[in-house]
């Protein structure tokens, strides 16, 4: 799993009073949660992309979420909690249906 990253806060700049989450990387910084395959696509509910071109959010780096990343994002306000029940009914589907990204 890894996390794209935005240059500049996504949403409130006072949220990087919380100080940096990994590296110097900011809470506000998280835009979007996606799944690293080994051949290095992106894969999110869209589908696979090539690294940089997962779709509304082109161009974002994407930052391998480590273990502290996760507790941070389970534990932040901001984000909202995993579906999983919801979530378990579509991703082996979506995943059946990717192939490699050229």
């Amino acid at each position: 799993m890894a996390v794209l990253v935005k240059p500049e806060c996504c949403f409130d700049p006072d949220l990087c009073s919380d100080g940096a989450v990994v590296a110097d990387v900011c809470s506000c910084q998280l835009a979007h949660l996606v799944v690293v395959r080994p051949d290095g696509s992106l894969i999110d509910i869209g589908g696979a992309h090539g690294p940089g071109a997962v779709l509304g959010a082109e161009g974002l780096v994407a930052v391998e979420a480590d273990e502290e990343l996760w507790e941070f994002i389970c534990n932040s306000p901001h984000w909202r909690r995993p579906a999983l029940a919801v979530a378990r009914t579509f991703v082996k589907p979506l995943l059946d249906t990717l192939s490699p990204v050229a």
